[in-house]
């Protein structure tokens, strides 16, 4: 059951813990955030790629180096034709 007492001592006590946390906080140099500045910072950061995405670049940049090597011989055959 709630009393007066208990509801008036859990008050103290989470004031109490957060005063300390936030003494905590400044002696360890850590910059505390409010709501908007928390949300600009999750917005600023770059979003976190799938697996599936990675390995699609990869299998993107094997295919372009493929391409490039099919070129180059081609350009090497045609110079060697050429000549």
């Amino acid at each position: 059951m709630h009393t007066k007492e208990n509801w008036f001592l859990f008050s103290v006590s989470r004031c109490v813990i957060e005063l300390l946390c936030d003494l905590k906080a400044k002696q360890l140099g850590t910059k505390q955030l409010d709501e908007d500045s928390l949300f600009q910072l999750i917005e600023s950061l770059p979003a976190k790629k799938s697996k599936y995405e990675v390995l699609a670049e990869k299998e993107a940049a094997k295919v372009t180096l493929l391409n490039d090597c099919v070129l180059q011989t081609f350009a090497i055959m045609m110079a060697v034709f050429i000549v």
